[in-house]
């Protein structure tokens, strides 16, 4: 048995890598095409994000890693991000995670519906519930009267609009729900159940791949987007505002809590 989970570690590995190695041949292949740029080029990062060996891996980090097994996700990367790296553009980012571009940059946020009304007919169905955990790209705007119609029409009646009204959750309560504190909360490992939301622009992604928070502040989580959606069925819905923003876009700032 040690000797077949020493295997799928390996083949883990070899997968992780090479899905590495096409990312950067895609980024290598797009800046060929990209003209010169006249802006002055970005302060050099301090430091680069690192693969978690098994070995060195937190104990948080080993229960995220047997959670995403036991729902079928065998590829999947840790990584360790520098003290500085919120202080660091989108773009530094980016380069800090090896990622294709900044959209597959993305954060989990709660959401609460202030108005919820608990109703004992309805308390199964995902859009009833009180908390959401919202995934969407830290280059999009969450559009909050959209995603109110969203819930409101896959509620086939049983939800009214009056009765949604989706803000922020205050951060103890993002904290008591998921378990994970600011600039930690993923939605792998939440210590209670919320039903997921994604935004469809993540599940578009190409390639299909994407980064999130990984239950500590320097530890980033990414993935394959079809594997995550195979193993925890979120909601993927049209939710994103003009990016020049609207009185109901509701402002994903890094200066804002729970943001990965």
């Amino acid at each position: 048995m040690q000797r077949l989970d020493l295997v799928r570690e390996r083949q883990e590995l070899i997968l992780q890598r090479l899905s590495e190695l096409i990312q950067r041949v895609l980024q290598a292949e797009a800046s060929q095409v990209q003209p010169p740029s006249s802006k002055a080029e970005p302060a050099a990062i301090s430091a680069e994000a690192s693969d978690v060996p098994h070995a060195e891996a937190s104990e948080l980090q080993h229960r995220l890693r047997c959670e995403l097994k036991s729902r079928g996700v065998t590829s999947f990367r840790f990584k360790r991000v520098p003290s500085d790296y919120y202080d660091r553009p989108l773009e530094g980012r980016q380069q800090m995670l090896a990622a294709s571009s900044i959209e597959q940059l993305c954060k989990s946020i709660v959401l609460e519906n202030v108005l919820h009304e608990p109703n004992p007919l309805t308390c199964t169905a995902a859009c009833h519930s009180k908390h959401f955990l919202v995934l969407v790209q830290y280059a999009a705007k969450l559009h909050t009267e959209k995603l109110k119609r969203c819930l409101v029409k896959l509620s086939e009646g049983t939800l009214r609009a009056k009765h949604v009204n989706l803000r922020l959750a205050p951060e103890a309560t993002s904290g008591q729900l998921t378990g994970f504190g600011h600039n930690a909360v993923t939605p792998v490992g939440m210590r209670t159940p919320l039903p997921i939301i994604m935004s469809h622009h993540i599940q578009n992604l190409q390639p299909g791949w994407f980064w999130m928070g990984g239950g500590e502040v320097d530890l980033k989580l990414g993935l394959p987007t079809a594997a995550f959606i195979s193993a925890y069925q979120p909601l993927v819905l049209d939710f994103l505002g003009s990016r020049m923003g609207r009185k109901d876009d509701l402002p994903l700032c890094l200066a804002c809590r729970r943001f990965l």
